[in-house]
């Protein structure tokens, strides 16, 4: 893997949150979250560098301050059930 050429690269606030979206439901560490995304672009046959894991560390107390939460629009005091699909 040639991650080198991502130090210099100017990666916007959406694709870091994106990558730390995928290291917070996984579970992994910054460094997994850029092979992952690295390995997701070779599978895709995306010609694209991800962000390094320095980026992602970086920019994470950056982006995290920044973030709100919305309003909850029911009855905060029930419990939210989220359901995805593959």
């Amino acid at each position: 893997m040639d991650f080198a050429a991502t130090a210099a690269a100017v990666r916007s606030d959406t694709c870091i949150q994106c990558a730390l979206s995928i290291e917070a439901v996984l579970g992994l560490g910054f460094r997994q979250t850029q092979g992952l995304i690295y390995s997701l672009f070779q599978v895709m046959r995306l010609q694209l560098q991800p962000p390094s894991y320095t980026q992602l560390c970086r920019r994470q107390n950056k982006l995290m301050s920044a973030f709100e939460p919305p309003e909850c629009p029911l009855d905060c005091n029930r419990s939210l059930h989220l359901v995805g699909s593959a």
